[in-house]
């Protein structure tokens, strides 16, 4: 206090100045509980500090303020000194909570098992492409959805088959290809095939022999490896 020929009005001065730095503004250096945990913990020395400066201005001041004056200061020391004790119990509540929830252990989430990838063998593609021829000679596009593409045709597809089915009758359907190729992490198998269709005409009854390159693209589905889409090449 500068003027200590009137305590008083050095008191007055002080108090403001202890007060404002209790309304800092709250810093934000790590999670936000710790950050308010923090400014709680301020706020508390800071309000201790202005009861002892509001002490100290009382024992100062007491040889000349007037009794007004007096009983203003303590009625400031008193409500302080009960705010200091509700910011120290909300402290102690905080801490409390943050400590049980850093004791609660949070078993960790259990991820989705994705279902294991079946081989693609020579087994499963000639049972694969004999499904396919089958389904063509009959012109049976339901064995096609349920046997070999496991779920609807692609548009393109269907429009393909029908105008196979359209044309032709007593098809029979010879496949050749070559080696497969697995592209990606293995989850897609791309297998090109010569595909030679011996049929007759439905207008005009006339044989037919046909040769189609086409690009067959495979991908698991349901545990069981399936044809995507045909495409001419």
């Amino acid at each position: 206090m500068r003027d200590l020929a009137n305590p008083v009005a050095a008191c007055r001065t002080v108090i403001p100045a202890i007060e404002a730095s209790t309304h800092a503004p709250k810093p934000v250096n790590s999670t936000r509980e710790q950050s308010t945990l923090r400014s709680l913990a301020t706020r508390v020395v800071l309000a201790l500090a202005w009861v002892g400066a509001l002490s100290g201005c009382a024992a100062v001041a007491s040889g000349n303020p007037t009794q007004a004056e007096l009983a203003q200061l303590r009625k400031e020391h008193e409500e302080l000194e009960h705010e200091v004790e509700m910011l120290r119990a909300e402290v102690r509540g905080r801490l409390a909570a943050l400590e049980g929830r850093e004791s609660t252990v949070v078993p960790a989430p259990r991820l989705p098992q994705l279902p294991a990838r079946p081989p693609l063998d020579r087994a499963t593609l000639s049972a694969l492409l004999d499904a396919y021829r089958e389904a063509l000679e009959a012109e049976d596009l339901s064995r096609l959805e349920s046997q070999v593409y496991g779920g609807d045709l692609p548009t393109e597809d269907a429009r393909l088959f029908g105008v196979f089915f359209d044309n032709a009758y007593e098809l029979e359907v010879i496949l050749e290809h070559a080696d497969i190729d697995l592209v990606g992490d293995g989850a897609t198998a791309r297998l090109t095939v010569t595909q030679t269709m011996r049929y007759r005409l439905r207008r005009t009854a006339e044989p037919r022999n046909v040769k189609l390159g086409l690009l067959m693209v495979f991908q698991p589905k349901d545990g069981a490896w399936r044809l995507r889409n045909v495409s001419r090449r």
